[in-house]
């Protein structure tokens, strides 16, 4: 338990302020409670833990977040893939019809010609 603090009296108000050491002066536009603490004490306290509370939920979106951009990154590198694979089919099956293409003109040109 700790003594209560030594107040000298002095005439001027500003002088007994500077005459208490700095753990003696209560904080400034503060009062006691009756309870030995400040009232601004338990409200700071409560607003700590309110903003560590918000940090947390925005961590928390944060890494949702990055989570999320990290899954559409690679659907859009799969979506890239798969273009790039039906495109690879696009040219193969083009390519296949323009070879039968000329193999039925080939065939007209020798029914023609057989004719």
């Amino acid at each position: 338990m700790t003594s209560p603090p030594k107040i000298v009296l002095v005439a001027d108000p500003k002088a007994q302020a500077e005459s208490l050491k700095p753990s003696d002066r209560p904080p400034p536009h503060s009062s006691r409670n009756g309870h030995g603490s400040y009232p601004e004490q338990g409200q700071n306290e409560a607003e700590a833990i309110v903003h560590v509370e918000k940090i947390a939920a925005l961590s928390k979106r944060v890494r949702l977040a990055e989570a999320a951009a990290a899954a559409a990154k690679k659907s859009q590198e799969q979506n890239e893939l798969l273009i790039a694979d039906l495109k690879a089919q696009l040219d193969a099956s083009t390519s296949a019809c323009k070879d039968l293409l000329e193999t039925v003109r080939d065939q007209e040109d020798t029914i023609e010609s057989l004719s």
